[in-house]
């Protein structure tokens, strides 16, 4: 085997090693990231169910979102879900979403049973899907309002508020575990592979020169 050839199969393989470990090393900080997107919730807003009025708030997004967002009913003390469906019986109220531009992209009249059972992340509860479209599920600055139109007077002295929480889907991992991993490896073996028989035949060639002659 040449020189050069036996030169190329090293310097391919460092190539290759520190491509797959850069891959791979991209691939860890994109699950870390995903991993922490459902302990940044984007808002927090506090309003009283029990009576009328109009409750706004800034809403943040810092990322581009596959599902839609849950708002989540917190209620000091934790009641149970049977205990907050009968308290919130009674209530209409209309949820606005807009844009920074102000631009209205989801509004929904909701009631007690338009609130589900949310478990996730340890948490449970009651929560509403905040709807919009896929295309307005994007990174940056908006602003929620809700307006309670009929209170729920079950609500009366229970200090309550909405947070917006991401339910993460399986989805947006899967260019990451179905592409990023297998390719960061398979890239990582070869140029390890590669390194291997490189040296290999660089020994042989250092042991062949080496030998006396007969």
């Amino acid at each position: 085997m040449s020189r050069i050839l036996k030169f190329g199969l090293v310097g391919t393989g460092i190539a290759l090693v520190v491509l797959g470990v850069s891959v791979l090393n991209g691939a860890y900080s994109l699950v870390t990231r995903l991993d922490s997107l459902p302990t940044e919730p984007p808002i927090c807003l506090p309003l009283d169910l029990s009576t009328r009025g109009i409750y706004s708030g800034h809403y943040r997004r810092n990322f581009d979102a596959v599902l839609e967002d849950q708002l989540r009913l917190v209620i000091a003390g934790s009641p149970s879900t049977e205990e907050t469906k009968k308290a919130l019986a009674g209530l209409a109220a209309l949820v606005i979403l807009r844009d920074e531009s102000r631009r209205v992209i989801s509004e929904q009249v909701i009631g007690a049973t338009d609130f589900h059972e949310w478990v996730a992340w340890l948490k449970s509860g009651l929560a509403l899907t905040l709807s919009v479209e896929k295309a307005e599920r994007r990174a940056g600055d908006y602003y929620l309002s809700i307006e309670v139109k009929t209170p729920a007077k079950g609500m009366a002295g229970h200090p309550h508020c909405i947070v917006a929480e991401y339910g993460l889907s399986g989805v947006e991992k899967m260019p990451v575990y179905c592409v990023l991993f297998p390719a960061g490896w398979i890239t990582l073996l070869l140029g390890i592979t590669l390194l291997v028989v490189g040296w290999r035949k660089r020994q042989e060639a250092t042991g062949s020169s080496s030998s006396p002659a007969k």
